[in-house]
């Protein structure tokens, strides 16, 4: 009986652990200082700044100039492979 009762009360810890987590990450992912924040932006984000089509911006993914990752099915861009590209690192743009 005594064991079964430790059991919940870990149970019931480890629960409360992993709740206090789950609401630090999305604290951390809904804030603006997020690192991922700081190091992707959005596709319509990169459109809108680039002020280039989304065609453009699937061609330019088809030809390997843009690198872009999907995360639950958006795609991001990394920020430090964009600045690369318009600072002239990839001269092969249409």
């Amino acid at each position: 009986m005594e064991e079964i009762r430790i059991k919940y009360e870990l149970d019931d810890e480890l629960e409360s652990k992993i709740l206090q987590i789950h609401s630090m990450l999305q604290k951390l992912i809904d804030s603006k200082q997020s690192p991922f924040a700081e190091k992707y932006i959005p596709a319509a984000k990169l459109r809108q700044e680039a002020n280039i089509s989304a065609r453009t911006e699937l061609n330019w993914r088809a030809k390997g100039i843009l690198k872009g990752k999907k995360i639950e099915g958006k795609i991001f861009y990394q920020i430090s492979d964009l600045k690369d590209l318009f600072s002239g690192g990839n001269e092969d743009r249409d």
